[in-house]
Parts: C-alpha cells; sequence; structure tokens
C-alpha cells in the first residue's frame, strides 16, 4: 500500500505540481503540504500508542529528550548543508565562506557521534541499529534504491525544463 501511494505519488506529483507552479508561484509547491502535514499530526496523535512512554507524564518525557543531541545535530547538518549549497554558486569552492560551514558541519557531526556514545540512554540515534547486520543492509539499500530511483528523475527533470522553454508543467510531464 505504501509503495503504491509512493508509485501514484511519484507520477502524478510533478505533473499536479508542475501546473500548481505555472498557475500560482513556486512557493505553492510547499504550502500545499501544509494541510497533508496537519492531517498526519491529528492522525499520529489519535492512533499511535507506544506502551513503553504511556505511563510517563508530558514533564518526564521532555526530560527523556535529547536537546542536546538534537541541537548539534540540526547545526551540523544545516552548516553542512549551507556550506554544500553556496559551492560554486555563490561563492568559489575554495573561499572560506565555503569551506567553514562545511568543516564546521563536519566536525559537528563527530561531536554528534561522539556524543551519541558519550549519553548511552534515550540518545537521539541508537547507535545499536548500526551493530546489526540486517539493519546496516537495509540502510544500503535504501541508499542505492534512493540514487538508481531518484537521480533520474530529478536529473530528468533538470534536462528537460530548458527544452521546454521552462513549462513546469511540461516538465513534470517528461517524469511520467
Amino acid at each position: 500500500m505504501v509503495l503504491g501511494c509512493w508509485s501514484i505519488g511519484s507520477i502524478v506529483g510533478p505533473v499536479v505540481g508542475g501546473k500548481l507552479v505555472e498557475s500560482t508561484s513556486w512557493r505553492w509547491a510547499f504550502h500545499i503540504n501544509y494541510p497533508f502535514c496537519g492531517i498526519g499530526f491529528v492522525v499520529a496523535i489519535l492512533f499511535v500508542r507506544l506502551d513503553a512512554v504511556a505511563k510517563l507524564t508530558f514533564h518526564e518525557k521532555l526530560k527523556r529528550v535529547d536537546w542536546l543531541g538534537a541541537v548539534i545535530f540540526i547545526g551540523s547538518m544545516t552548516s553542512l548543508l549551507i556550506g554544500i549549497s553556496w559551492g560554486g554558486i555563490q561563492y568559489p569552492w575554495n573561499s572560506v565562506a565555503t569551506l567553514a560551514p562545511i568543516i564546521a558541519g563536519m566536525t559537528g557531526t563527530v561531536v554528534f557521534f561522539v556524543w551519541e556514545l558519550y549519553r548511552k540512554t534515550h540518545t537521539l540515534l541508537p547507535l545499536a541499529v548500526f551493530r546489526s547486520w540486517s539493519a546496516i543492509a537495509a540502510f544500503y539499500n535504501a541508499l542505492i534504491n534512493g540514487l538508481l530511483v531518484s537521480s533520474p528523475r530529478v536529473f530528468t527533470q533538470l534536462c528537460a525544463n530548458p527544452s521546454s522553454s521552462s513549462q513546469p508543467c511540461i516538465t513534470g510531464r517528461f517524469t511520467i
């Protein structure tokens, strides 16, 4: 069922998104997700039951969250992605404005994993999942699947966009 929804979304999404962007602005490609996120939050609150934490109070649940790990991870990934997105576009790859965020992001990622090893209980990313060969195989397969399925879809649209007079709906049809 999940793969069926993903398949339909992969086919219909670029065409509908292209038409939406054509008739409004590109920002609506992001704004259209708000109702779906709201529905997802309501459904999760109503139907997801976690017995391990059901008896805890809200304050106890907040105390169990790895706040420092979350801040380190979000800051590191944000810094890394800013450096990568600026490289070669806004600043040269060898400039300080590009290298400093990349180095800070990589350093922060190392600090995050050291923190996760140090914290041991209720970590943001339980490192025990990386000790299972079946989990490692699943992560590797997800990576390869993402590269083989998503990359051609994205680059087809990028290559088709200039050749189709930059009409987003026509570019979305190239995905099919």
